[in-house]
């Protein structure tokens, strides 16, 4: 009884920073519930003071994620949490991304729902960072639906209007049928296994009993992946994807096109890597990691190829970077397929992590980019929007176009070794159809080198409008945002070994507690 209590006492010591997080966002929810907000004084006062109690939050985190670390011994085989280096990568970016749309959402919150918001945005961070920490069935699904279910509310707050109830509606009927499927997967791993903890569950195909079969895992297999599919937004699971950004706010679109993804992937790499395709699984299973790595790369075929498509023909800027969340999404997938015994320097998980780091990064800073430039003192919406903003707005135009060519994968920015390392994994494998995945990730690239430089081409070859320039009017912090992630992205093409030897470190699996 001692020792469980002990081992109880350090996870929660380990979660600290969400509980932190999870803390306030209860006492913020009350707060802006039984706040007066009657006037535009005490409106504008709320929004100040939630964003506040929002930042605060994620920096006593962030402090506490780095100063408060576990005590004593974790038993991986009894924790719901563990500290392992995929969590000690995972769990900061998610702090840092939260800030960063805390910034986003600062223009854009509601009057009368700021705190509300903002408790909502706490809330799906904590989510986030405890699925990367998750070493439990049941610790990885309430991760996963702690993201979910406050990104309900978030969409229907963020816009309550026809578009905005329409998205909401789209997207919470989904969600949780794709629930539903997560939920049925991962009962057939407890049930196979007799545990919900990662290191029996990986025990049980290491050294298998009567009750673990190689169908029973196929299926299970199957409904994880197309349950997270969902939040991935991989094809077919994506159709909702561009109706639900462009029925939102921008900032709030920003948060759908990283967060999930970061969850999403984060679950996979936890379940796929250290259990289904470890190293070690007995012989039995063999040909579970073959097929599941060919299901993922059919999956990621069709992905980037419908993703990249379709974005090709869009003329709304939230609905063409909802098309391009789908296309990387793909690229992603392509590194998962590649299954353990490929080449030791180009494993998949690593470049499937180093590539998920720098989407974070570009992906933020191009939301920040259409945040911070106006046109007639609005937002843009559309690529006419961008017309000419390479004249009127030079150090915003400047730093898109960065964003866009790494979006793009090309030098000199840090997407290009994110699609380089992707390639490389898929091809130094030597199967045959992972090398033809290889060529159609490098043939996707150019295809979405096409609408991404087209963005380029507006900015500086189109004369400015007659109706209204572009401008960059949305303050000093914004800009720093949007400026930081374009400076990171140059910086990570010239030195990205640092970041590459980080994730190489970073196990995928409880053993590297």
């Amino acid at each position: 009884m001692n020792d469980l209590a002990a081992n109880l006492l350090t996870t929660v010591r380990l979660i600290v920073p969400e509980l932190i997080l999870l803390v306030v966002a209860a006492l913020g929810a009350l707060w802006g519930a039984f706040a007066r907000v009657a006037t535009l004084e005490d409106r504008a006062a709320t929004r100040q003071k939630s964003v506040l109690f929002g930042a605060a939050a994620l920096l006593a985190a962030l402090a506490a994620l780095l100063v408060w670390p576990a005590v004593g011994e974790l038993d991986p085989a009894r924790a719901a949490f563990i500290g392992d280096r995929l969590a000690a990568i995972l769990r900061p970016a998610g702090l840092l991304a939260g800030l960063v749309l805390l910034i986003f959402q600062r223009e854009q919150l509601h009057p009368r729902f700021a705190a509300e918001q903002v408790a909502c945005l706490l809330v799906i961070v904590a989510g986030v960072n405890l699925a990367g920490a998750a070493n439990d069935l049941i610790a990885l699904f309430v991760a996963l639906e702690l993201v979910s279910i406050p990104t309900y509310v978030l969409l229907f707050l963020s816009r309550n209007d026809a578009g905005g109830l329409e998205s909401t509606a789209k997207y919470f009927l989904l969600s949780v049928f794709s629930s539903a499927f997560v939920l049925y997967g991962l009962s057939i791993f407890m049930g196979s296994a007799g545990a919900t903890n990662f290191a029996w569950l990986r025990h049980s195909l290491v050294e298998p009993s009567g009750m673990v079969t190689a169908g029973l895992l196929q299926v299970a297999v199957a409904m994880t992946i197309v349950g997270i599919g969902f939040r991935v937004t991989a094809v077919p699971f994506h159709f909702y994807a561009p109706d639900v950004f462009h029925g939102t706010s921008t900032a709030t679109a920003g948060l759908l096109a990283v967060l999930p993804k970061v969850v999403g992937f984060a679950a996979l790499l936890r379940l796929l890597w250290s259990i289904v395709l470890a190293p070690g699984v007995d012989e039995a299973f063999s040909s579970l990691a073959d097929r599941t790595s060919l299901g993922l790369a059919a999956v990621a075929l069709l992905t980037m190829t419908v993703g990249n498509a379709l974005a090709l023909v869009q003329t709304d800027l939230r609905r063409l970077l909802a098309y391009s969340s789908v296309a990387h999404a793909g690229y992603m997938l392509v590194g998962l397929a590649v299954v353990p015994g490929g080449s030791e320097r180009f494993s998949g998980d690593r470049a499937v992590l180093f590539y998920l780091l720098l989407y974070a990064v570009m992906t933020l800073g191009i939301f920040g980019g259409i945040l911070l430039l106006r046109r007639n003192g609005k937002p843009i919406e559309t690529i006419g929007d961008l017309d000419g903003a390479g004249r009127t707005a030079p150090l915003a135009a400047l730093a898109m176009a960065v964003l866009l060519f790494s979006l793009s994968g090309l030098p000199p920015t840090g997407g290009f070794w994110g699609k380089f390392n992707l390639f490389l994994a898929a091809w130094s494998t030597g199967s045959q159809p992972l090398r033809w995945l290889a060529v159609a990730l490098a043939v996707n690239a150019a295809i979405a080198g096409w609408y991404y430089l087209r963005l380029v081409r507006r900015m500086y070859l189109h004369a400015v409008p007659e109706t209204g320039a572009t401008s960059a009017d949305s303050g000093p912090l914004m800009a720093a945002v949007v400026g930081g992630c374009a400076l990171a992205m140059l910086a990570l093409f010239f030195l990205p070994n640092g970041l590459w030897r980080m994730v190489a470190l970073a196990a995928a699996g409880p053993a590297a507690v």
